[in-house]
């Protein structure tokens, strides 16, 4: 229901969405790709009504998959669009490989939150994927706050607060990092 009343359906709005959904229960996506016909069995839908609807669904459908897994980890289809206008139809295979990508990619969505679906589709605390983010994620807080420069011991330190995980796991992972030079380590000296 939810997804039918995003307005992303043309013909298609909560009123409606919530008409075909108490009608048709867990069969109304079954309904509107094989029997679109049975729409007229709906008060307010005519014939040309449920042709464009039908039309619509259609044109959704590769959209739909995308949206409808990313709504259930919890993604509102405001953010649902923006992952499937950058990844796609690929979009469902990137999140199930690593959820981190979100954080990165998709302005407006913060390590937390990919954090949170990443647990929820399974993944561990201690995934290196997920070390691997909130590291960066850590970086970042710390550049905003003003911070040009960061002791590795500092990121450490901050990073494992924020993970939970143990320094030595967020240590391998600072040390990859810099090995794919996605972190850029300099050795100062006390003047």
């Amino acid at each position: 229901e939810k997804y039918l009343g995003s307005g992303l359906i043309k013909g298609i709005g909560p009123s409606i969405a919530e008409k075909i959904v108490s009608i048709f229960g867990s069969d109304t996506f079954k309904i509107l790709d094989s029997n679109p016909e049975k729409l007229l069995d709906i008060e307010g839908i005519g014939e040309k009504k449920a042709a464009g609807i039908h039309k619509a669904w259609l044109e959704q459908r590769e959209m739909r998959g995308v949206m409808l897994f990313l709504q259930s980890y919890g993604i509102g289809t405001g953010y649902a669009l923006r992952v499937f206008k950058y990844y796609g139809s690929s979009s469902v295979q990137v999140l199930q490989e690593n959820p981190y990508r979100l954080a990165v990619d998709i302005f407006g969505i913060g390590f937390m939150t990919a954090d949170k679906i990443a647990s929820s589709m399974g993944f561990s605390k201690e995934s290196p994927l997920r070390i691997r983010a909130g590291v960066l994620h850590t970086l970042n807080e710390l550049t905003r706050d003003g911070h040009i420069f960061v002791p590795v011991e500092e990121l450490t330190a901050s990073a494992s607060e924020i993970l939970s995980v143990s320094s030595e796991l967020i240590g391998k992972v600072i040390e990859d990092a810099t090995l794919n030079q996605e972190l850029i380590m300099e050795w100062y000296k006390d003047i």
